[in-house]
């Protein structure tokens, strides 16, 4: 099995940001909110359903990423040389494993949605 800092490192170090971001909206939420209600295509209850809708889409997306944080926190948890928390029960080496795929798969995930790129081991070379 590799370590997990071998496998931290090369999840961290395979992805880099791209040059070019499609998925960049150059705003914040609050803004894209308010420039859509400056549009002026909305009567006053449109309005108000449409602040109601924004705020309800950011609950479930501070709630999802809540999760996400949550799960990446408890699979890391085994590895943490510095926890000062015990574990319920020992876990096994097979649990380990599991833990450690759950948190590169994670951390994969959470890369990606931010607009990093993985690279290949030959462009990591010619960097380094």
């Amino acid at each position: 099995m590799q370590s997990l800092d071998d496998s931290y490192l090369a999840a961290v170090l395979y992805y880099t940001m791209p040059e070019k971001r499609e998925t960049f909206i150059p705003y914040t939420a609050k803004d894209v909110i308010q420039m859509c209600l400056r549009d002026g295509r909305l009567n006053q209850s449109d309005e108000r359903s449409f602040e109601s809708l924004s705020q309800l889409l950011s609950s479930i997306f501070h709630f999802e990423f809540h999760r996400e944080l949550e799960a990446l926190k408890d699979a890391y948890c085994p590895f943490d040389p510095d926890s000062d928390t015990q574990p319920l029960d020992p876990l096994s080496e097979e649990d380990k494993a599991s833990a450690q795929s759950r948190l590169l798969t994670g951390l994969t995930n959470i890369l990606e949605k931010a607009n990093y790129q993985q690279i290949g081991r030959h462009e990591l070379g010619s960097v380094l």
